[in-house]
């Protein structure tokens, strides 16, 4: 989390692959471009999109100049990315398949949306740009058999095949007697926790440190095999909806081992 001035915070999850040094760079930069905006822009979703648009070509620039010759120059990562503005005003710009997850009345409501091949938008744009989307071995679908994912910052030898880094974007006015927490997770969580049971998970634990350990262990507990990172941002109504007696579902039938490039 950040605070970028007395009205605004920003919260970000980033899950590199490939190694971490793209994450990294997007980690430090990304919020600099984002009040380079704000002093130019009020709508937050154009800020928004202009900073993810500016990272990119910064990071393409530095990786070609800087890392021409090694494995990272193939690297890249997911970044979900929430402005919120007086406490109301909450704006989500995203790529890849990292998730931001809204606790509202108890049930879980979606503000992202996983930019994968399968997804018929996604794919359709991909090929129109001459990618080429196929499954490996084990079943996941990959652009030109590397990146499992159609959009993200880095991946730079893929962005003419249609891996974009334009960024999906939403608006949600929160409601902070209805809003118990905003979460934001990597893959590593969603692969074996939907977004109910997650929200399920979080709301039997009475902090949100606690409950972002929970949760993170879970995903280890029931078979995740990838990196695995929960942030969980208490809203007006946290707590409102927390149980110790629910049961967590959880469908073993689901718990499958995935590969994906990293």
């Amino acid at each position: 989390m950040e605070k970028i001035s007395p009205t605004l915070l920003c919260f970000a999850v980033f899950d590199g692959h490939g190694g971490s040094v793209v994450s990294d760079f997007v980690s430090k930069v990304l919020t600099d471009h984002i009040k380079f905006w704000l002093l130019r822009e009020t709508d937050l979703c154009t800020v928004l999109s202009q900073a993810f648009i500016d990272v990119n070509n910064m990071l393409c620039q530095a990786l070609i100049f800087l890392l021409f010759d090694t494995k990272e120059f193939q690297a890249g990562t997911t970044a979900t990315v929430c402005l919120l503005r007086d406490g109301i005003e909450l704006a989500i710009g995203h790529v890849g398949d990292s998730r931001a997850i809204l606790c509202r009345e108890g049930l879980a409501l979606r503000l992202s949306e996983d930019h994968v091949p399968e997804n018929h938008r996604e794919k359709d744009r991909v090929h129109q740009r001459g990618g080429i989307i196929s499954h490996n071995s084990q079943g996941v679908w990959q652009v030109n058999g590397r990146l499992s994912m159609t959009r993200s910052l880095g991946d730079i030898e893929l962005k003419k095949y249609g891996v974009t880094a334009h960024p999906y974007l939403t608006t949600k006015t929160l409601k902070h007697g209805k809003d118990a927490f905003l979460v934001l997770t990597t893959d590593g969580v969603n692969f074996v926790l939907n977004d109910q049971e997650l929200i399920d998970i979080i709301c039997c634990c009475s902090t949100p440190q606690e409950a972002a350990s929970f949760v993170t262990d879970q995903a280890l507990h029931f078979g995740s095999e990838d990196n695995s990172t929960a942030i969980v941002i208490p809203l007006g109504a946290w707590g409102k909806y927390r149980t110790t007696l629910r049961a967590i579902p959880y469908s073993f039938g689901r718990n499958l081992v995935r590969g994906r490039y990293s």
